[in-house]
């Protein structure tokens, strides 16, 4: 859930334009941009409590390649910023990206999830995903709805997260 607006993350995805296993990068409403940006602004203040937090400037360039080529970010991107949300076990980092494209805005999402926050277990990781193709996604499903249920007083998940497995 995005706690700026109370809407689940999902509900801000205008049009996919990648979907693999281990992310998927969309066109989003200009609002989510916003709302990541006042959270990073606020993680100090307000959002580390709720299991927010950030990578250090530096990694941001990393997440650049991820950006859809049609979209030329090497002249295109005016600013990304990087926004993580722990689960038990892993997290969802959602990287989004403002560029202007033929002079037109476009607001990007990169949402990538991992299975580990721990860095030796993640870089554990990476190499498995190498050969397993990434991020398997229903059980990053699993691991949120898993919190969310931890989290309630009734053993119930609360999570909303904008979608159904089938």
């Amino acid at each position: 859930m995005d706690p700026v607006s109370g809407a689940p993350w999902f509900t801000f995805v205008r049009n996919f334009v990648r979907l693999d296993q281990e992310r998927f990068s969309a066109e989003i409403d200009p609002a989510l941009f916003e709302n990541v940006q006042t959270i990073v602004n606020e993680l100090s203040s307000t959002y580390k409590a709720q299991g927010f937090f950030t990578e250090p400037a530096a990694d941001l360039p990393l997440h650049i390649p991820n950006i859809p080529t049609k979209y030329h970010s090497d002249a295109n991107l005016v600013q990304i910023l990087t926004l993580k949300k722990d689960y038990e076990q892993g997290n969802v980092q959602l990287t989004v990206s403002f560029l202007r494209v033929n002079g037109v805005a476009v607001h990007l999402l990169d949402c990538d999830m991992d299975e580990h926050r721990n860095i030796v277990l993640h870089s554990f990781d990476i190499v498995n995903h190498m050969v397993t193709g990434g991020t398997n996604p229903i059980s990053m499903h699993e691991y949120v709805v898993r919190d969310s249920a931890q989290a309630a007083a009734n053993g119930i998940a609360q999570i909303d997260l904008g979608y159904r497995l089938s």
